[in-house]
């Protein structure tokens, strides 16, 4: 056996382990967290998270894939990583059952839990009924659901629609005087349709339902709500020439609604929304080389509003780019890569942060990569990255590094 399938084997083991460990956070489900908070991103930062995604070929290395974990993490900041990870386990317990367990984290712009899910899935043909959920050590915030399924996640067609309901017992097993006066549920409908191995569409629609959170001793109702869609459209032209398009669309709102509103307890309410939109194509040309060129528009955003208007808060950051990855084999296993990124860039804060100038308002960013790969087609890919500030004249130009980990077992 070769070094390399031994050195993926034990990462396996060891992320496995890292899944099965306990979450940072008590939300180990869904950012359902009431707090209002004045997030925000610094100019160059969705140049850093297009520069830590991985390229189209892996994403779809793992389209159809039943078991698999892949990972990027990535310096946005002298204080902050990007970090994305995800997860999916499946066994089958006989001819109608199958238990499966998905992980995953995306934490960006603040740091967000880690969403886990067990499912126990039952049926035969074509249709699934599972039991799904998560436990917890107290028992007041476990979640649990259930959801209908047409197709198997790794069929060529694939459609499932989920209802989970989080801190099902909370208001029961809490000890404390807060509750829940409307549970968060959490309804989600998955598909995917491939098409003659040629078209591949792949669609994941999230609604976290108005919840309401009670805490008596403090006079103060919160409320949440948020949804979330993500869309891929994959076409495959000829044999190594790709083309897509990558969507992504998110939003919460949050209420801090105090009983009797005063200057020292305001009402308060923030909408936060961010998302992208990606086309691209990817050629792969008969030596082995490959190139990815696309073009991204992305946004965020984050307004707080108050009802004595002391603590209102706005925030815009929108960045249009276009972006390049050049992959160079220099063996079975070893590939040199290399990106370009360049794009225009809009701030706007109000107020604004302590130390920030004028300058960050309307800027043009310029970026370079530059890395390698260790790959083993059928299980792993590992990319060690490093990015470069071109635009700077001046001061530090090596502007941050990222590793990219994809398993497949």
């Amino acid at each position: 056996m070769v070094p390399g399938r031994w050195l993926a084997r034990a990462i396996a083991v060891l992320a496995v382990l890292g899944g099965l460990s306990p979450a940072p956070s008590v939300l180990a489900q869904f950012n359902g967290n009431f707090d209002i908070e004045r997030h925000r991103l610094d100019t160059e930062n969705f140049l850093d998270w297009r520069a830590y995604r991985m390229p189209p070929s892996w994403r779809q290395a793992v389209y159809r894939r039943p078991n698999w974990m892949q990972a990027t993490v990535g310096s946005l900041s002298t204080r902050y990583f990007y970090q994305f990870h995800e997860l999916r386990l499946e066994k089958d317990l006989g001819r109608y059952a199958t238990l499966l367990y998905h992980q995953q984290e995306d934490a960006f712009f603040r740091s967000e839990p880690i969403y886990q899910e067990i499912e126990m899935r039952a049926g035969a043909e074509d249709v699934f009924a599972s039991v799904i959920g998560f436990p917890q050590h107290d028992k007041s915030l476990a979640a649990l659901g259930a959801a209908l399924a047409w197709g198997k996640r790794t069929d060529a067609g694939y459609l499932r629609y989920s209802r989970l309901e989080q801190y099902a017992y909370y208001n029961e097993k809490h000890e404390g005087s807060e509750r829940f006066s409307v549970n968060p549920v959490l309804d989600r409908l998955e598909g995917r349709l491939t098409w003659n191995d040629t078209l591949f569409l792949q669609m994941d629609l999230r609604l976290e339902q108005p919840t309401q959170f009670v805490a008596p001793e403090a006079a103060l109702t919160r409320t949440y709500q948020g949804g979330k869609a993500d869309l891929v459209a994959d076409w495959t032209v000829t044999d190594g020439v790709i083309v897509g398009l990558w969507g992504s669309d998110n939003r919460e709102q949050r209420r801090a609604l105090p009983d009797l509103p005063s200057a020292a307890t305001p009402r308060r309410e923030q909408t936060l929304a961010w998302g992208w939109w990606e086309a691209y194509g990817s050629w792969r040309f008969a030596r082995g080389d490959a190139l990815t060129l696309a073009y991204l528009v992305s946004r965020f955003s984050n307004d707080i509003r108050t009802s004595d208007g002391a603590a209102d808060y706005r925030f815009r950051l929108d960045t249009g780019q276009a972006y390049g990855l050049w992959e160079v084999p220099q063996g079975p296993w070893f590939r040199w890569l290399f990106s370009f990124q360049a794009g225009r860039v809009l701030l706007t804060e109000d107020p604004p942060r302590t130390g920030s100038t004028p300058a960050d308002a309307d800027s043009v960013q310029v970026k370079g990569g530059a890395g390698f790969a260790l790959v083993d087609e059928a299980h792993y890919r590992f990319w060690f990255n490093s990015t470069w500030d071109v635009d700077a004249i001046s001061g530090q130009k090596w502007d941050g590094g990222n590793v990219q980990l994809q398993m497949y077992f």
